[in-house]
């Protein structure tokens, strides 16, 4: 029982923690969060090109963040699963 409740409030902490991202970036003012975005998504298009495997985890975790954004559309979405690791059963 000790062991459930361990693990239900890692979960919860994870799961808050998760969307405590995403509140902190919709919570931008406007200008300040455009910014980010492109800088974010300029970043997937340029430096993520590269085939340097040593930028493997930086432009994963770019990708991660960008899909945050209210403002990442359809075209967003496609850039970022570019850097995302196929899911797996």
């Amino acid at each position: 029982m000790v062991v459930t409740f361990a693990l239900a409030t890692l979960l919860f902490a994870w799961l808050w923690s998760r969307d405590d991202e995403r509140t902190a970036i919709a919570d931008l003012p406007n200008a300040e969060r455009t910014n980010l975005y492109a800088r974010t998504r300029a970043n997937l298009q340029t430096t993520c090109k590269s085939s340097d495997r040593a930028l493997h985890a930086y432009c994963e975790q770019q990708a991660r963040f960008i899909l945050k954004f209210p403002e990442c559309d359809a075209n967003c979405q496609q850039l970022a699963s570019q850097y995302l690791p196929e899911p797996t059963r």
